[in-house]
């Protein structure tokens, strides 16, 4: 009875977020992007899997579909590939596996952590595919080429 009680608590808290954060989102933009990630296939790996589950992506990317369409917003859903792995500096894709952590791109000589890189990155290559799955975009600002792969 008590370990039910918890377990009702997290998931309201869970929820609570999900629906201000979705509605945070749905009133300070017109258009939201996000990548198209497949958490079925994620959750696979058994080191993420609670992990995932746990962040309840699917349910947050659900109320935040349900509460953009409501407001007359859009919510984009983006190809994932390579996201990750485009050089911060100069847009190169950097090919590298999950288990090398440091980001060195042979092009610019830009060096940092992956996870920093790909912070610094994913922002505007997500909204730059975004943009130009509705036909809005040129090249990402700062880039000279497109990124190969894409």
């Amino acid at each position: 009875m008590h370990l039910a009680k918890a377990h009702q608590k997290v998931r309201r808290q869970r929820q609570d977020v999900h629906h201000k954060t979705a509605l945070q989102l749905v009133r300070a933009n017109d258009v939201i992007y996000h990548e198209n990630l497949q958490t079925a296939n994620m959750v696979r790996n058994h080191h993420l899997a609670k992990s995932i589950q746990d962040a309840g992506w699917a349910a947050f990317l659900a109320i935040l579909a349900y509460k953009a369409a409501c407001a007359g917003r859009q919510v984009v859903a983006v190809n994932p590939v390579f996201t990750s792995q485009i050089c911060s500096g100069c847009g190169v894709l950097v090919q590298k596996g999950l288990s090398i952590r440091w980001h060195a791109c042979p092009d610019c000589g830009t060096e940092l952590y992956r996870d920093h890189n790909a912070a610094r990155n994913i922002h505007k290559n997500i909204q730059w595919r975004g943009q130009r799955l509705r036909g809005l975009a040129g090249l990402p600002a700062g880039l000279n080429r497109e990124p190969a792969g894409l």
